[in-house]
């Protein structure tokens, strides 16, 4: 069962999925620098990329693995149903928490990637074990976090301007 915590950001991610690209500047230019470090490897049969939101980092994978068999996951509906309009190809779109996905996951990849999702985990260290546990032998991880730093100058830069928590 979602913890009242998750419940609440997955609220607010979905109720921003429909104008979501408009704001989000930042994680648009952390998932072009990251989609750089793509592995150059002609092996990769199998993508999770976890926290897909609208799908702009799954297109950006998408182009550099455009036959392998990808699986994109998100907790709010309504990004996974954002997603599914704006990206072409075959992919495997999943609802679920990520944490949660990864804690019972029972497939393995030869791709988990990321982009500004895991920073929501409660517990990253265990997830990184999940993590390893579900890469193919020879399998890559990449992924971005935003610094507790950084989401803390957010709050407040929120909170000075629209005067909310």
């Amino acid at each position: 069962m979602m913890q009242e915590r998750k419940l609440h950001i997955r609220q607010k991610f979905g109720r921003a999925a429909a104008t979501y690209d408009g704001h989000a500047v930042v994680q648009l230019e952390v998932a072009r620098q990251l989609a750089s470090l793509l592995p150059c490897l002609e092996q990769i049969g199998s993508i999770l990329e976890i926290g897909c939101g609208t799908g702009r980092f799954t297109h950006l994978i998408q182009q550099s693995y455009p036959l392998a068999q990808f699986t994109a996951l998100d907790f709010a509906p309504e990004m996974v149903a954002k997603a599914q309009q704006q990206v072409a190809g075959q992919v495997d779109f999943i609802c679920a928490d990520g944490e949660e996905y990864l804690a019972t996951c029972q497939h393995a990849f030869d791709l988990i990637a990321s982009n500004a999702t895991m920073q929501w985990f409660d517990d990253f260290e265990v997830s990184l074990g999940h993590v390893k546990r579900c890469l193919l032998p020879g399998g890559r991880a990449l992924f971005s976090v935003f610094g507790p730093g950084s989401l803390h100058c957010l709050a407040i830069a929120l909170d000075e301007v629209l005067g909310i928590e």
